[in-house]
């Protein structure tokens, strides 16, 4: 049973508050002249929706101009900016994951700002054709095209939820990710639960894998360090690989790292260098954009990190997108 499930209900109870003077049209919603699409969910992170946003806004790059939208979370953009990563302290200013997302996607715009419709709005100064909306699902406030959920198939459903799974009613696909690190019995009830509440979905369940591709031979002993959402399932993924994490340091989700904390590890990494031969040390993309510290930098391995949709369902979520703007 889930330790904090009285104060979920509570929070559910807000949240269906909130969709239902949304859903009534008691609250107005900022609808642009630029087609959204939203890539979100219901937990609280974790589930794949940066390497998603990667994914879609590089197909669809391909015909239209697409500009990403991400929050400025942890971060000190106090109104919408569009992300420049020759700023300095950049993921301090705009955010790590919009950084990220900017340093993977250089032929397209990202926006942060605290306020995800604010943000969008501003955007449109860059003329895009679509704007991608990232961790949009709960935020009712900009109307969307198109709604794209990701749950984590790794957690399902008994992880913490923003709101409850009756809420993907307004949904208008989802998709299951991680399958790699989960099993199909898990998975089937997944879609099981999902289709109890929206039979609409069944044409629209799409799943796929998490590929992290570390190139580093599998006899050598890992230290990884990472602040995430769900740092368990990055370690999983490695040790599935064949990879031997012999020692791990969880840091708090989007944590930027003081120059103290950086020389911390960089100094925990040569300590255990003594005790463990040809020891590497591994973190995130998201986490080594935050980096500055050479003493730790010079010494870090990152694995490229992205989705593993398979062509047919790539394209098939694609159209579905399409025929939505």
């Amino acid at each position: 049973m889930k330790a904090l499930a009285p104060v979920e209900k509570i929070y559910h109870l807000l949240v269906g508050a909130k969709n239902f003077f949304y859903d009534r049209y008691f609250l107005k919603t900022i609808k642009l002249k630029i087609p959204v699409v939203s890539v979100g969910n219901l937990s609280f992170g974790g589930v794949g929706k940066t390497p998603c946003i990667i994914l879609l806004a590089r197909e669809l790059s391909l015909e239209y101009k697409v500009t990403i939208v991400t929050k400025s979370y942890k971060a000190s953009l106090r109104e919408p900016g569009m992300v420049n990563l020759n700023t300095a302290h950049a993921a301090e200013t705009f955010g790590d994951e919009a950084c990220l997302i900017q340093q993977k996607l250089p032929n397209c715009t990202v926006w942060s700002g605290p306020n995800k419709a604010s943000s969008a709005a501003a955007s449109i100064i860059t003329q895009p054709n679509i704007i991608l909306l990232d961790d949009g699902f709960s935020h009712r406030k900009l109307y969307r095209n198109f709604d794209l959920v990701l749950i984590d198939a790794t957690q399902g459903f008994d992880n913490y939820q923003r709101e409850s799974i009756n809420s993907l009613k307004r949904a208008h696909a989802v998709l299951i990710t991680k399958t790699n690190l989960s099993n199909k019995k898990a998975i089937s009830e997944i879609e099981r639960k999902i289709l109890s509440v929206s039979p609409q979905l069944k044409e629209s369940l799409f799943q796929s894998g998490v590929k992290t591709e570390l190139k580093l031979k599998k006899t050598d002993p890992l230290f990884v360090f990472c602040g995430l959402g769900r740092p368990q399932t990055f370690i999983k993924d490695l040790e599935q690989q064949g990879y031997r994490v012999i020692h791990k340091k969880y840091y708090a989700d989007h944590f930027f790292y003081s120059v103290v904390e950086q020389k911390k590890i960089a100094e925990e990494y040569l300590d255990l260098q003594l005790k463990y031969k040809n020891l590497k040390l591994v973190t995130t993309e998201k986490d080594f954009i935050k980096i500055s510290e050479n003493s730790l930098k010079e010494n870090l391995f990152v694995p490229e990190h992205s989705i593993d949709l398979d062509s047919v369902q790539k394209e098939v979520l694609i159209e579905k997108i399409r025929q939505s703007l």
